[in-house]
């Protein structure tokens, strides 16, 4: 089966391509949760200086260890547009096709910018096509100059462009990337030290060699390892108890069938910027970054995909109910469950957690 998402940066990161009948924060088949952008010799940071190299990395997720990824990228500065994105100053600067087990794209910012653009907060436009499990190629008579005269680079990629295989997806990507003329940087937002909890007990990175999905061997049952909790109702008192295991912090257990989990994430406050919005007569006006955390899961269901949260409550709640007994797909044997909790300002950084539990 094939399939094609068009994806701008807002919905592609909160939404990605789902089937309708598929909730937005389940991943059961390729998805990309985000692009973070590392500036050479800038750790950290996300808006490069004209001249500065950058690499961009999309952040997948999948049912399988082992997909393997096929791209094609070009980058070019963006035309000024009254909303939105997606179209091309000029002929693509960079290009890039390639393979491997997670997209990519190396680019050097340009020196100089048109000069019409060199008074605006210009960006660089990355766009492309990810294909997953399957072969990319671009179709005959694909040229890039015409992008002179058809400065839409999504449709020209969406036309030129194809994948092949059983069961791959196809997805288009964009991205804006903000240059930074005025001395203004904006650094990633981060988890805290302790980043994710489950009622208030540190859940630790899994082991690396664990994949998204499989099957588990849980502990035998310890009464003196298991902790009990309770899910909020939306007045804060608690609903139901829930009981989990916790004898190794990276990876919990939990029955399925039980009411649920609630899931604590901590951000750093240091990590938000103060930036400038405007000015007021001869005073800037500034403001400063929120938090945006979207959660999504193997297995199970989530009580929010979006969450938002200020500097001076750096945290939120996501409530996670596993999946039952009776439920189509489920393994009969103990099995992983993966968790991707990523962290937004949405002026370009992220940051991104990985997490699992063992369902018995």
């Amino acid at each position: 089966m094939k399939r094609t998402c068009f994806t701008i940066l807002l919905l592609l990161f909160l939404f990605g391509c789902q089937d309708n009948f598929d909730p937005p924060w389940l991943i059961n088949k390729p998805r990309i949760l985000g692009t973070y952008v590392s500036i050479e010799g800038r750790p950290n940071q996300n808006w490069p200086r004209p001249g500065e190299s950058v690499r961009l990395d999309w952040l997948v997720a999948d049912t399988q260890a082992d997909t393997s990824y096929q791209w094609f990228m070009l980058a070019c500065v963006a035309a000024p547009t009254l909303s939105g994105s997606g179209l091309c100053a000029d002929l693509p600067f960079a290009l890039s096709q390639d393979t491997g087990s997670a997209p990519f794209f190396e680019l050097a910012v340009p020196e100089v910018l048109p000069a019409e653009l060199a008074a605006a907060l210009p960006k660089v436009l990355v766009a492309g096509v990810i294909c997953a499990r399957g072969d990319l190629s671009l179709k005959e008579g694909f040229d890039l100059q015409t992008a002179q005269n058809n400065p839409d680079v999504f449709a020209l990629l969406n036309e030129g462009t194809e994948c092949n295989g059983q069961k791959t997806e196809r997805t288009l990507v964009s991205f804006d990337l903000q240059i930074d003329l005025l001395d203004q940087p904006n650094t990633h937002p981060s988890f805290d030290t302790v980043p994710v909890s489950i009622f208030l007990s540190a859940w630790d990175e899994p082991p690396p060699e664990l994949a998204d999905q499989g099957p588990c061997s849980p502990p035998p049952a310890n009464d003196a390892a298991s902790l009990t909790g309770g899910i909020l109702d939306s007045d804060g008192n608690i609903k139901v108890l829930s009981t989990f295991q916790i004898e190794d912090s990276r990876l919990p257990v939990i029955s399925r069938d039980d009411p649920g989990l609630p899931f604590i994430l901590y951000f750093a406050p240091s990590s938000a910027d103060t930036y400038v919005v405007g000015s007021e007569t001869s005073a800037l006006v500034t403001d400063v970054e929120n938090f945006y955390l979207s959660s999504f899961t193997t297995y199970g269901s989530l009580d929010k995909l979006f969450s938002v949260a200020a500097v001076d409550y750096p945290q939120v709640l996501v409530q996670w109910t596993p999946p039952k007994s009776t439920d189509e797909g489920i393994p009969k044997e103990p099995f992983l469950t993966a968790f991707y909790f990523v962290l937004r300002d949405f002026r370009g950084g992220l940051d991104m957690r990985r997490r699992l539990i063992c369902v018995r």
